[in-house]
């Protein structure tokens, strides 16, 4: 009889943005120690936290985002009397969502959980289990995705015309990138803690843009050394912000159509196993950051 195959889930790869007072250190400690915070009806915790280093030395934070009833209900079998009833459950799991943070990059990936624990939940309320274990006190924590610039530079090539272009970004931590190095130095002179930018054309005369252009080059480049030359500020922002440190969106046309296209819609995911081993789960996910920082140009600083 041949194995049985691994069940797989889709892991999403993203940066996790600490603001304020948080730092990795207190991140880890959220991690091992936090018991929890109440959202609704549900419970939202950490549990199963491992903490260890790679053969190549990067750390790693490996555990799972649980969600929980704090106090439910199941049903029972009673076979002596031959029936059924219910009894009180404590902190009945109703989904547990692997992840990994990787220091060094600022990365995490994490497993979406059909209808129980979806993408959208997952960073929406793992930063609440972080800020809730320091009761709010000067810390701030968000998760923005990795574009996969593959398929951004596919809906770019949709649009027919572009008339608008938004990003908010924030200065990054610890890489830059060589398409946004100028709008990176900008914001660290100005002493910025967030950029916001927003140019608005028409249909009849729309905006000038290199977006496409550069989303491809990236895409392709293997080896992060193809010349990317100088690139406009609006450009560089969407490009930062594809990179995991903020939000961009390019509005346009296909025919009379208006189209949307967000960074944050079109995430960098892989297949993975849905119960991982910590250390492989790491050595995963770190490949694939590294691999998209190489194509990508992306340095530290």
């Amino acid at each position: 009889m041949p194995a049985r195959r691994k069940r797989r889930g889709r892991y999403y790869l993203a940066r996790v943005r600490k603001g304020g007072l948080l730092t990795d250190e207190q991140l880890r400690e959220a991690f091992l120690k936090t018991t929890g915070v109440v959202i609704g009806a549900d419970g939202w915790t950490f549990t199963d936290v491992v903490a260890g280093r790679l053969e190549t030395g990067e750390e790693y934070v490996f555990g799972y985002l649980t969600r929980y009833e704090p106090r439910g209900v199941v049903r029972v079998l009673d076979r002596r009397h031959h029936s059924t009833g219910e009894q009180i459950a404590r902190e009945l799991v109703i989904a547990l969502s692997p992840f990994v943070y990787i220091p060094s990059q600022s990365g995490i990936a994490y497993m979406h959980v059909w209808d129980l624990l979806e993408r959208s939940v997952f960073v929406s309320h793992f930063p609440k289990v972080v800020v809730e274990f320091f009761q709010n006190f000067f810390v701030t924590c968000e998760i923005e995705p990795i574009t996969d610039l593959r398929a951004f530079a596919i809906r770019l090539r949709d649009l027919d015309v572009v008339t608008q272009i938004e990003a908010k970004v924030h200065p990054p931590n610890p890489l830059f990138g060589r398409a946004w190095k100028d709008l990176d130095a900008y914001i660290e002179n100005r002493n910025a803690k967030e950029l916001t930018i927003s140019e608005q054309g028409a249909k009849e005369n729309p905006l000038r843009t290199k977006l496409l252009e550069l989303a491809v080059t990236l895409s392709e480049d293997q080896e992060g050394d193809r010349v990317i030359g100088e690139v406009d500020l609006t450009d560089a922002a969407v490009l930062m912000a594809a990179d995991g440190y903020g939000s961009g969106k390019v509005t346009g046309y296909a025919k009379d159509t208006e189209m949307v296209v967000l960074t944050a819609k079109n995430q960098l995911s892989f297949l993975f196993a849905k119960q991982p081993a910590a250390e492989a789960l790491a050595s995963e996910a770190l490949n694939r950051l590294k691999r998209e920082s190489a194509r990508r140009g992306l340095m530290h600083s």
